[in-house]
């Protein structure tokens, strides 16, 4: 069976801050004039990430994308995502370390913070 948004995200728990062990994926997309960062677990493939949340948010436009691992304090963020040919940026390391300090984000998949 193939992994889902719906079938990892009730696996993974909410902290006051996030730290990530294994491996995760990020894609920083474009929605009511913002970058919102998307978090989800390493797998499940970039593109069926993004197809869920435009699906549930309506056609978002994706800005980077790639792979991070560790806390606020030890974060690497980079990579690429293949299924959407999009690089990961220098700022995204910011951004997630953002989004990992506040684990209840609107798009915060790891967490379970799914609308």
């Amino acid at each position: 069976m193939q992994p889902t948004p719906t079938n990892q995200i009730s696996r993974l728990q909410s902290r006051t801050a996030l730290s990530v062990k294994d491996t995760a994926k990020f894609i920083v997309i474009a929605i009511a004039g913002r970058e919102q960062v998307v978090a989800f677990p390493a797998t499940i493939q970039h593109n069926a990430m993004l197809a869920q949340v435009q699906k549930s948010h309506g056609n978002v436009q994706a800005i980077s994308a790639g792979f991070f691992l560790g806390d606020v304090e030890t974060l690497w963020a980079g990579g690429e995502s293949v299924t959407l040919e999009l690089k990961s940026r220098p700022q995204d390391t910011e951004l997630v370390r953002d989004f990992l300090n506040n684990p209840e984000p609107q798009f915060n998949f790891i967490a379970g913070g799914v609308q």
